[in-house]
């Protein structure tokens, strides 16, 4: 058998030439075929561990470990910054990533599947420590304590300062005390918190669809297609500190609110630099204004478009009272109620040549009451005089409204002898109505309007005046009532609804929300004090200002806990100025 010829520079496919090696040309051999490269066990389950722990995290397990290679490698590698440290590391990560997920695509996908899953769990396992008395905020609370010290420690050893409290150190402490802790503690409070919020992406969209404010659909918006995604504008402003649940409200204001909330937001800035500005009208110093202004005069554009629709009612009901003039009324139920009254309040009438005469001498009235009570006395003996009328009854009715308080500031009178008054009126007020439907009809504005005008000046209180200048400001005042927890909170509560209804009722279009701007110059009195937040604000820099401020006192380690908590929220971008830009975009 003749001898194969082969070219040169090629060799004979051992498979395919079926030549016994004797039959090869000298100087030529035959390859093996070639073998993929077998990963070891250790190579396997560093890819696997890998994969898990990228879809635990979301993705984000290689920038977490970059950061923290990056934090170990720097004391000894100088030519490189931090950031390039970090490059680097996470460069090589995703390289061994790529590897693994190219070697084994079904397990690499299993994986990062079954760490997406585990995190949904942690809400199950949640349940369970709660009831058990472990909660998971606490749980954060330790991981990031344990991280922050060790990391702390870690990066004041490699600080090389001659003096352990010397700034260096406790900057390269603060840093560690960072990665420390993401890598400790915040980890777990980050898939903790996912977890509680997690909810199918069709529930998202079809709660977000129908308007819901939970807090829990604070961070996610719908697409144009219609798809749950995250939203990066909320995400950044919960980061700063914003509460959720005012997120969540924010995003579902009306266009009207959300001009009123950047107006708020204004005069809060303003306020941060300086207390007074110079009124332009008259040269004079003045405050710059609050917040809650804004609020207030929103209560106020309603107050004052129901005094208007009060006046007009007023008007209408005095055309017709005036054709019921000589119309006879059966007014005894109102002046016998009228009559107990003062009996119980131990006035006595008495009947003297100069008429009607009312004795106060074992009354409990004030001498500031006596007047007012005195008028209405003397009304009534004139209209008594004669056939009591219709008319002669809705006069009365007049003389009462000029001496208590119906939407009117003060006038000096008691609560006693004001319910008493009050009393006759609406007696009064009675026998018109049910005897003549005309006066009915035409009662019913005057009298929904006038029971909400005095409704919240029984609210705010009888000194504020809300029709004199600064009623904005004291109203805004009051409006914080809205938001606590106080007695005195219902009676605004409901003065505000009924002065929405009323308003809407007659024909007022008022497309913002008292309460809504008041909940938003409540949030931000309350975020921009040094007080840590209790939301879900910038967890990692929150729960290490948190650790950091547990038993820091004015010892030494004291000064050195609380300049970690100062450095780690300044590295983590946590800070006023990043706050109130994040605020603002939310609020475009």
């Amino acid at each position: 058998m003749a001898e194969p010829i082969v070219p040169e520079g090629f060799q004979l496919d051992a498979s395919q030439s079926g030549l016994p090696p004797a039959g090869i040309p000298e100087g030529f051999s035959i390859d093996p075929p070639e073998q993929p490269q077998q990963q070891t066990a250790g190579e396997f389950a560093s890819g696997a561990g890998q994969s898990l722990l990228q879809g635990a995290t979301l993705g984000f397990a290689d920038e977490i470990q970059s950061v923290i290679a990056a934090a170990v490698a720097a004391p000894f590698i100088t030519d490189k910054t931090f950031g390039q440290l970090m490059t680097d590391a996470r460069a090589s990560l995703r390289e061994e990533q790529e590897k693994f997920r190219e070697q084994n695509p079904a397990t690499s996908l299993g994986l990062e599947l079954a760490g997406g899953l585990a995190t949904g769990g942690v809400g199950l396992a949640r349940t369970g420590a709660a009831k058990a008395g472990t909660t998971l905020a606490g749980n954060v609370g330790r991981g990031v304590g344990t991280g922050v010290a060790t990391g702390g420690a870690a990066g004041a050893g490699f600080a090389d300062e001659e003096q352990l409290l010397s700034e260096g150190t406790l900057r390269k402490g603060a840093e560690g005390a960072v990665v420390g802790g993401v890598a400790g503690g915040v980890l777990s409070g980050i898939i903790g918190k996912f977890a509680q919020g997690s909810r199918l992406k069709k529930d998202i969209s079809q709660r977000l669809e129908a308007g819901e404010t939970d807090s829990d659909l604070a961070k996610y918006i719908v697409s144009g297609s219609g798809k749950v995604k995250n939203d990066p504008v909320a995400q950044d402003a919960i980061r700063q500190g914003l509460d959720e649940g005012v997120l969540s409200a924010i995003k579902g204001s009306t266009p009207t609110d959300r001009l009123k909330m950047r107006e708020q937001l204004k005069i809060f800035q303003k306020g941060k630099q300086k207390a007074l500005e110079k009124d332009p009208a008259t040269g004079r110093m003045k405050s710059v204004g609050r917040a809650g202004d804004v609020a207030g005069n929103s209560a106020l554009e309603r107050f004052r478009f129901i005094q208007k629709v009060n006046k007009e009612a007023g008007e209408e009901i005095n055309k017709v009272a005036i054709s019921l003039k000589g119309q006879p009324l059966d007014a005894r139920r109102a002046l016998e109620g009228f009559s107990d009254s003062l009996d119980e309040l131990g006035v006595t009438l008495k009947q003297t040549d100069k008429g009607l005469k009312a004795d106060y001498s074992n009354s409990i009235l004030s001498p500031g009451d006596r007047g007012p009570m005195n008028e209405v006395i003397r009304q009534v003996e004139r209209i008594s005089k004669n056939q009591p009328d219709a008319f002669g009854a809705h006069q009365l009715k007049r003389v009462i409204d000029n001496n208590v308080t119906f939407g009117k500031s003060k006038t000096g009178i008691s609560g006693d002898a004001e319910r008493a008054l009050k009393g006759f009126r609406a007696n009064l007020d009675e026998a018109l109505d049910t005897t003549f439907d005309s006066y009915n009809q035409a009662n019913i504005k005057y009298r929904d309007t006038i029971t909400v005008l005095d409704e919240l000046q029984g609210a705010v209180g009888k000194k504020i005046d809300l029709k004199a200048e600064g009623a904005d400001s004291a109203m805004g005042t009051v409006l914080r009532r809205l938001m606590s927890n106080q007695v005195s909170r219902q009676p605004i509560t409901n003065a505000v609804t009924k002065l929405d209804d009323i308003s809407a009722k007659y024909g007022a279009k008022f497309d913002d929300n008292i309460e809504m701007q008041a909940l938003f110059a409540d949030e931000l009195d309350r975020l921009f004090k040094p007080t840590a937040r209790t939301s879900f604000a910038g967890q990692i820099g929150q729960e290490i200002e948190r650790t950091a401020q547990q038993g820091a006192g004015q010892t030494v380690q004291g000064i050195a806990i609380k300049k970690v908590g100062e450095v780690g929220k300044e590295a983590l971008g946590i800070n006023e100025e990043g706050a109130f830009r994040a605020i603002e975009k939310v609020l475009q």
